[in-house]
C-alpha cells in the first residue's frame, strides 16, 4: 500500500525507460475537465448554449468528443501494443452512442 510519499511509476511497452504518469494523469484530468463540462450542460434549464456555441448540441458534441479522444489516447497506449485510432473512431462513438463503442472496440480486436 503507497504511504503517500511514494510517487507511482507508469511505465508503457511501447515507450521503454519513460515514466508517463505525468501524461496519463494530464490525460485523465482533461476528461474530468470535460465530464464535469458536460454535467454543468446537463443540470442547466432549458434548451440554451452557453458561452457563445451555436446550440447547445454543438456544446455538447464538442466536450463529449474532447473526452472521448483523451480517453482513447489512454486506451490506445494502454494495452500490450500501442492501438492507434482516428477521428471516424471517435465520431462513430459520439455519434453511434454504446452501439457505436462495440463496433469500435469489435474492430480493435479483429
Amino acid at each position: 500500500m503507497k504511504n503517500g510519499k511514494e510517487k507511482t511509476t507508469i511505465m508503457v511497452s511501447t515507450r521503454p525507460g519513460l515514466d508517463s504518469r505525468g501524461w496519463f494523469e494530464e490525460k485523465s484530468n482533461r476528461i474530468l475537465e470535460e465530464l464535469s463540462f458536460l454535467a454543468d450542460i446537463l443540470h442547466r434549464p432549458g434548451d440554451a448554449p452557453s458561452g457563445g456555441w451555436p446550440g447547445k448540441r454543438e456544446e455538447i458534441d464538442f466536450h463529449f468528443t474532447q473526452a472521448v479522444r483523451n480517453a482513447m489516447k489512454i486506451a490506445s497506449i494502454s494495452g500490450e501494443t500501442e492501438r492507434p485510432f482516428t477521428a471516424e473512431d471517435i465520431d462513430r462513438i459520439i455519434d453511434g452512442g454504446h452501439k457505436g463503442y462495440l463496433e469500435y472496440r469489435e474492430g480493435r480486436q479483429s
